[in-house]
């Protein structure tokens, strides 16, 4: 049992966080460069200090508190974001609450260290997609895939909106699922990432994708769309149901991928 204590030690830490967020614009630390400024460092470590101590958070309440206070002490300096807390928010994205759950991605998403976060959350995502590749059959599972699924999208979204070299890997592995719904998730979130790899992924996602279902239209504008955002290429795209005019967009986009090889840092020029 937790101390009689431990609920009013996090409404002490978050209210310290929230009232040093009112008093410092939450926008950028001049002092916070390559690191963090001692006075940022001193009220970081006090909020991540719940996850330093044995059952330091025993409730979903107090996991939920202690990430309130770390997105409010992180938005006070977002000129320089730590690995390192990113990490320990990304913990709770295996949290057995799903409350907690979503808000781990959610503040990865607003004030984590964006290769950490683009990273990790993009690396849950693929763990997840296997499971969410078939819809369950048995209603009584239906409530908990749809949380995972929810979870899922946003995922996605941060790793797609990191524009990270290191979540490369996980979209690449993420636009190879066999399930059409989540696909079309991944393709609405993929165009940020500008590697050759991801790139290659949409297009063999395309060649693969079924044409004949009711959302393969949207599908083929999500992925033509993702295509053009990553690669920043322009060739015409086939209309209608032309085998030869998609054989000629296929081709046109091959040749691009052969012609148009990594930039700078693995990115596409």
């Amino acid at each position: 049992m937790a101390a009689a204590g431990t609920g009013s030690r996090f409404c002490e830490v978050l209210l310290f966080a929230l009232a040093a967020s009112a008093a410092i614009r939450a926008d950028d630390c001049p002092d916070c460069a390559s690191s963090l400024c001692p006075t940022h460092e001193e009220r970081e470590e006090a909020a991540l200090a719940p996850f330093n101590t044995t059952n330091g958070m025993p409730t979903p309440e107090d996991r939920l508190a202690t990430l309130d206070g770390i997105e409010a002490v992180c938005r006070q300096h977002m000129n320089f974001r730590h690995p390192g807390t990113a990490r320990k928010v990304a913990g709770l994205l295996f949290d057995a609450d799903h409350r907690v759950r979503m808000r781990a991605a959610e503040v990865l998403r607003t004030v984590g260290e964006i290769h950490t976060a683009g990273e990790l959350a993009g690396r849950h995502a693929a763990s997840l997609a296997p499971q969410l590749a078939t819809k369950p059959v048995k209603p009584s599972e239906a409530a908990g895939w749809n949380r995972d699924l929810e979870l899922f999208k946003l995922l996605v979204l941060v790793c797609g909106e990191s524009g990270v070299m290191e979540a490369s890997p996980s979209m690449v592995r993420l636009l190879g699922t066999p399930s059409m719904d989540l696909l079309e998730i991944v393709a609405n979130a993929c165009g940020g990432i500008r590697t050759h790899e991801v790139a290659t992924a949409i297009l063999n996602a395309w060649v693969a994708m079924p044409k004949t279902d009711s959302r393969s239209g949207a599908r083929a504008v999500a992925l033509l769309a993702a295509w053009r955002a990553v690669t920043r290429a322009e060739m015409k795209a086939p209309k209608g149901a032309s085998k030869e005019d998609f054989e000629r967009f296929v081709a046109e986009c091959r040749k691009w991928l052969k012609e148009n090889q990594n930039g700078p840092e693995g990115l596409l020029n």
